[in-house]
């Protein structure tokens, strides 16, 4: 894998989400449980909580500063978090969070030379050696969430 594959997984991901949200009302997003008793506001606030999160850890890395992990280890109360602290939030406001996260995250990794995406680092985490495994873990979280929602769009006939 080259960092142009990793971008295009990113990119790939986000817009699968997108797509998949794409032509739902509000009132759809916002009230029917889609995983377990999340909406699909809360999956994006979820996401794009995640994402914010993402964003400003690798901007720690880039500025040769270790990310801190230690606000993850409950990973349940974390997710609990991001999505509580975005309740109150319109959807457009969780949508632009979405869409912006995606823009800088991709502008950020386009300026890294390739090999600052593949070198082990200080910044490892539980499942990763290095910024691109950490990015692979991000992707296929996100690609998780997509199929929730692919997956009650169907059974709701909104496909």
């Amino acid at each position: 894998m080259d960092k142009q594959s990793v971008l295009e997984h990113l990119a790939g991901v986000r817009a699968a989400l997108l797509t998949a949200v794409e032509g739902l009302s509000e009132a759809e997003m916002t009230t029917l449980p889609v995983a377990g008793v999340w909406t699909i506001k809360d999956i994006l606030a979820h996401i794009s909580g995640w994402a914010a999160w993402d964003l400003a850890g690798i901007r720690s890395i880039v500025a040769g500063e270790r990310p801190d992990f230690s606000e993850i280890q409950e990973v349940d109360t974390f997710n609990a978090r991001l999505v509580a602290e975005r309740d109150a939030w319109p959807l457009d406001q969780i949508l632009a969070e979405v869409r912006d996260t995606q823009t800088a995250l991709q502008e950020l990794l386009a300026n890294m030379p390739d090999e600052d995406l593949f070198r082990v680092g200080p910044f490892q985490g539980p499942y990763w050696d290095n910024l691109a495994g950490w990015l692979q873990v991000t992707w296929e979280h996100e690609e998780e969430h997509v199929a929730q929602i692919q997956a009650w769009r169907a059974t709701h006939g909104r496909t």
